[in-house]
C-alpha cells in the first residue's frame, strides 16, 4: 500500500503544480535510515521465511533493526511536521511487535476479507516467523493489522493502525514539500546535505 499512495503523492503533487526536482532542495537530513528501514519492513512482510532463507533465523532481529533505523532518520528530521505522523504510526507498529513477543498480529477475519486465506494457514504453520493470528491472549490487537481491504480493489491487503498514519504522513510530506515554492531558491548538494 505504501508504495502506490507515494506514488499517488507524486501524481496529486504534479495535479496541484509541484515540482518533484523541489524534493532535491530540502534540507533532509540523513533521508537514507527512512529508506532503508522501509524497504526492509516491505521485504521482510511480503516475503515467507521460506523466501527469505538467507536471513532465516533473524527475521525478528532485522525487523527489529528497521525501527531504529526509522526512528534515528525521523528523530533526526523531526522539525519536519509530517513527520510526526510517521513517528506515532512507528510508535505504534513498534508498540504492537514488542509486547507480543517480537509477532506482528494479524486478524484473520482481515486476511480473510483481504482474499490472503491461504496466509492464515502459512502463519499458523510457521512459514511467516514475524505474523501472528489475533487470539485471546493478544496484546494491543487494535494495533495489529486489523484493517482490510477488500480483494475487489488493486490495493487490497491487511494494514495496522500505523501503516496509515505512515503512509499518510509520507504522503503529506511528499506532496507539501512538491508544492513549497521557498525550496526553488535553494541550492542543493542533494540529499543528506
Amino acid at each position: 500500500m505504501i508504495w502506490l499512495f507515494l506514488l499517488l503523492a507524486v501524481i496529486v503533487g504534479y495535479m496541484k503544480g509541484g515540482k518533484f526536482i523541489r524534493l532535491k532542495n530540502l534540507e533532509f537530513k540523513m533521508l537514507s535510515p527512512i529508506i532503508i528501514a522501509l524497504i526492509f519492513q516491505y521485504l521482510l512482510l511480503i516475503f515467507s521465511d521460506n523466501d527469505l532463507k538467507i536471513v532465516g533465523n533473524y527475521v525478528e532481529e532485522i525487523y527489529l533493526g528497521s525501527f531504529i533505523l526509522l526512528f534515528i532518520g525521523i528523530l533526526l528530521n523531526i522539525k519536519t511536521p509530517s513527520l510526526w505522523l510517521v513517528l506515532i504510526g512507528a510508535i505504534s507498529n513498534f508498540v504492537v511487535f514488542f509486547m507480543n513477543g517480537m509477532k506482528i498480529p494479524v486478524a484473520a477475519d482481515a486476511l480473510n476479507l483481504a482474499g490472503m486465506n491461504s496466509t492464515i494457514n502459512l502463519i499458523e504453520n510457521g512459514q511467516y516467523k514475524l505474523y501472528e493470528i489475533i487470539a485471546s491472549g493478544t496484546d494491543y490487537s487494535l494495533l495489529g493489522k486489523v484493517i482490510a481491504i477488500d480483494q475487489v480493489l488493486p490495493i487490497s491487503g491487511v494494514f495496522s493502525i500505523g501503516d496509515v498514519l505512515i503512509t499518510l504522513g509520507l504522503f503529506v510530506f511528499i506532496e507539501s514539500h512538491m508544492n513549497d515554492k521557498r525550496l526553488d531558491n535553494r541550492m542543493s548538494f542533494g540529499f543528506g546535505k
